[in-house]
């Protein structure tokens, strides 16, 4: 495995002007007051490594909506999950709360029922078809395709007269959770902050591994170029990950991993029993639903205003491995502290696991311990903190895990097994 933040094959796209808008759509539907919304579609040119293959595009509808007012605001690229579509209900969302946002379709992510507008080859396929196609070279997956659409609506976002692009963010669930990732590795400092609901890059730790493996001549040319694991060395912006332990598509080493690969800010939450949604405090009970506590952390990172999320550090293990003390770090008083294990399931697949609230006491300063049972003590266990404040926002330390080594059992971050 090797990380990079070689941009190769994007490179010609990062600084690339805005793409050329090929028509308006009539705006449908209600308008919130105060805000504006543009519609319009895109032309989408796909960069190829072969310079003798012949121009392809694809034509990409969006969503631009923004406060009314010449601004400087901050801006949000809005990146759908799969099966999705440029969401224009949770585009208006952010506009009203103060945001020029670009929410686009993304070619081999989006339900070709639910967007009209777009057009090209993947529009004529069934769902999913070429997603890990490389041949003749990878500008023929349909993820490739995704992840230009999103960097070329990036350019849209940036080159908005109403936008200050020194305060531009990024987010998306799901495949927009992973686009997320992928677009901030690539882009670098050109984002400020960026938010993933469940997706992460190291595609090994994901439900897509099998597919990938299925044809292991493709696997390393597909992970080389788009895994976003592989391109997080890259991400300079403040980065959040909101994970769900039992989710059936990003697994928590898939998540720990991507934020270890990430050399600025990270923090992340895992909700405990959940499956692709958070039912913790700033999270969201709908099924591919996307963090409440999003809105504090750009409020925060892009205009300043709130306080910045807690933290929380493992600080020390006892010898018997049954305790561990860890720090929180938090602007207020934490409303809620737990801590959360699970047994590896019996065929050692992560969203088969079970998890259980362990003991916690406090002591004093800020920080906590917490007691694990006797038989937790076992190599795959994990655990984690889990730390919620009244405002609704939590976060968790970073998982561990219990491993088999040579002088005895050792707990070990979950990124570094």
């Amino acid at each position: 495995m090797s990380l990079s933040s070689d941009a190769t094959p994007f490179s010609s796209l990062l600084d690339a002007p805005a793409p050329r808008q090929l028509r308006g759509i009539s705006s449908e539907g209600e308008i919130p007051e105060g805000v504006t919304v543009r519609e319009l579609v895109f032309e989408s040119l796909i960069p190829s490594p072969d310079a003798s293959e012949p121009l392809r595009r694809n034509e990409v509808y969006a969503i631009v909506a923004a406060p009314v007012g010449e601004g400087p605001f901050p801006g949000i690229l809005l990146l759908h999950g799969g099966m999705g579509h440029a969401d224009r209900a949770e585009a208006l969302s952010w506009a009203a709360k103060g945001y020029v946002v670009v929410a686009p379709d993304l070619p081999g992510i989006a339900d070709v029922e639910k967007a009209p507008h777009s057009r090209g080859e993947w529009t004529k396929l069934p769902y999913g078809a070429n997603r890990w196609l490389v041949d003749p070279n990878v500008s023929h997956s349909s993820i490739f395709q995704g992840i230009t659409a999103a960097v070329q609506a990036f350019a849209l976002l940036r080159e908005d007269g109403r936008v200050d692009a020194s305060r531009l963010g990024v987010t998306g669930t799901s495949w927009g959770g992973y686009s997320t990732t992928m677009v901030c590795g690539l882009l670098g400092p050109r984002v400020r902050a960026a938010f993933s609901n469940y997706g992460a890059g190291f595609y090994e730790h994901t439900t897509f591994a099998e597919a990938l493996g299925a044809t292991p001549s493709l696997k390393e040319p597909w992970l080389s170029a788009l895994d976003a694991g592989r391109r997080a060395s890259g991400i300079a912006a403040s980065f959040f990950i909101a994970g769900a332990t039992n989710d059936t598509f990003f697994y928590p080493p898939a998540v720990e991993k991507t934020l270890a690969a990430i050399p600025k800010e990270t923090n992340r939450v895992h909700a405990p029993n959940a499956h692709h949604e958070l039912p913790i405090p700033g999270g969201v009970n709908v099924c591919g639903g996307s963090a409440a506590m999003a809105a504090e952390w750009f409020a925060w990172h892009l205009r300043g205003e709130g306080a910045p999320f807690p933290s929380a550090r493992v600080l020390a293990v006892t010898e018997a491995l049954q305790s561990a003390r860890f720090k929180v770090s938090s602007s207020t008083e934490p409303s809620a502290v737990s801590v959360w294990w699970s047994f590896p399931a019996a065929d050692d697949k992560w969203p088969q696991r079970v998890w259980k609230e362990a003991p916690v006491e406090s002591c004093g300063d800020a920080e906590y311990q917490a007691c694990l049972p006797q038989e937790a003590l076992q190599s795959g266990t994990a655990w984690f903190a889990l730390v919620s404040e009244a405002r609704g926002v939590s976060v968790s330390t970073p998982m561990q895990i219990f491993v088999q080594a040579p002088h005895g059992l050792e707990l070990r971050p979950l990124a570094q097994v």
